[in-house]
């Protein structure tokens, strides 16, 4: 056992944050319009599944909420374009 008030004699890289699970999909479509120009529609989601990203856990052995997983980010966002070429 390490004595109090020190960090022990763990290795690097022995803490572990939660996985990572996203999934985008990207969809398009063209529509000709004549031989010379075209139309194209386009959407794109990012994390379709609106699966929360968790960052890692408090490190400081000093704070109050060691070990534990405080903010997430990664909200679902989707975005639509049209492109006309000429």
């Amino acid at each position: 056992q390490p004595a109090t008030g020190t960090f022990g004699n763990s290795g690097v890289g022995v803490v572990r944050g939660p996985g990572l699970k996203n999934f985008s999909l990207s969809i398009q479509k063209y529509f000709p319009l004549t031989e010379k120009y075209r139309l194209e529609f386009r959407g794109e989601m990012y994390n379709l599944t609106n699966t929360p990203i968790f960052q890692g856990p408090v490190r400081s052995v000093a704070s109050a909420t060691f070990g534990e997983l405080t903010s997430a980010q990664g909200e679902r966002n989707i975005q639509l374009g049209l492109k006309f070429y000429f």
